[in-house]
Formats: C-alpha cells, sequence, structure tokens
C-alpha cells in the first residue's frame, strides 16, 4: 500500500479528543495518550494530538480493504464529536 497523507483536524478539544480515544476504545484499538500506533485487524494508523490539532495517518490496510473507506470512517468519527 502507498503511504496515505495524513488526515488533520483543527480545532479539536481535549474533551473531544477523550470522546474519540473512548470511542476508539470500544471498537477495541486502543489510543493510550496523545501520540502513537495502533493495529486491528490488519488496519494499523497512527495518531498525533497537540495543540487541539490531530493528526490521523492509514499507515496499512490489508488488501481487501480500502484505505479510503477507513479515512471515511475516521472522518465521520471526528466530526461526531465536534458536531
Amino acid at each position: 500500500m502507498k503511504t496515505r497523507p495524513p488526515l488533520t483536524f483543527d480545532n479539536v478539544t481535549p474533551a473531544q479528543f477523550e470522546q474519540l480515544r473512548e470511542e476508539a476504545q470500544a471498537q477495541g484499538i486502543s489510543i493510550s495518550g496523545p501520540t502513537g500506533e495502533a493495529e486491528k485487524l490488519g488496519v494499523r494508523v497512527s495518531w498525533a494530538y497537540k495543540n487541539n490539532n490531530l493528526t490521523l495517518q492509514v499507515l496499512h490496510v490489508p488488501f481487501l480493504l480500502s484505505p479510503d473507506n477507513i479515512e471515511l470512517r475516521f472522518k465521520a468519527m471526528v466530526q461526531k464529536v465536534q458536531a
């Protein structure tokens, strides 16, 4: 898989980041701090949260999954907590 550009979200408050962390945890993805990497079912992602900016990047997706769909799910999660 080619390296995909990171997704950047501005104005994510600490409370919103905590909501995202809890949502990810509920889906079996452990986000243990402001930066890191996680993997579930072959999908590997990285994140960095600093100064109310969140960057997410899809690092690896198994052959049968679409990276676009994974990114759409991330976008939807962030939009949900920012609504």
